[in-house]
């Protein structure tokens, strides 16, 4: 489009320019929210691997402090001891 001083000279009965459509904005927002569901996907994964991280690491506190009380501690087992950590599946 020309350009004259600070104005745009827009011309409104030109054919040669491509006018957008609902399909076109339908598309847009298509890959916008498909971009959104990948990034949303991406975190889960992270947010599931600390999960993961964090009940390993609970459960190899709670065998450490079990293993260093000496002969299980008040406990009369190693089964005993066993069946007091959390484990999360």
């Amino acid at each position: 489009m020309p350009k004259t001083g600070n104005y745009v000279q827009r011309d409104y009965n030109s054919s040669s320019t491509r006018k957008s459509t609902w399909s076109d904005y339908n598309e847009s927002w298509k890959e916008k929210r498909a971009a959104a569901k990948e990034r949303a996907s991406q975190l889960r994964a992270v947010a599931n691997n600390f999960t993961i991280i964090n009940s390993q690491a609970t459960q190899a506190a709670t065998s450490l402090t079990f293993q260093n009380q000496g002969a299980a501690g008040p406990y009369a087992s190693t089964t005993t001891v066993m069946s007091r950590i959390n484990m999360l599946i």
